[in-house]
């Protein structure tokens, strides 16, 4: 795998901090989270730790899931 920009490792391990925060705070499971964002239970401990690269459309389910705005879950972010 190709290593990241440093600068880019930090802003997915600050988004992935804000995820787990923002779920944590909404009293979600990392199951139950996965299970409202169609996503995988695996991946949101990746996500979480910043450990991969989010595409637009996972953005926008972990957004909607957080019942937030994508613009609200990204800003100051990077």
């Amino acid at each position: 795998m190709r290593k990241l920009d440093p600068g880019v490792e930090l802003a997915h391990k600050a988004l992935g901090q804000r995820i787990k925060r923002l779920r944590q705070k909404k009293g979600l499971s990392q199951e139950a989270f996965a299970a409202k964002c169609g996503i995988g239970t695996r991946y949101v401990a990746k996500i979480e730790m910043g450990e991969t690269t989010l595409p637009f459309s996972v953005l926008t389910q972990i957004a909607e899931g957080l019942d937030t705005t994508l613009f609200a879950l990204l800003k100051g972010i990077a």
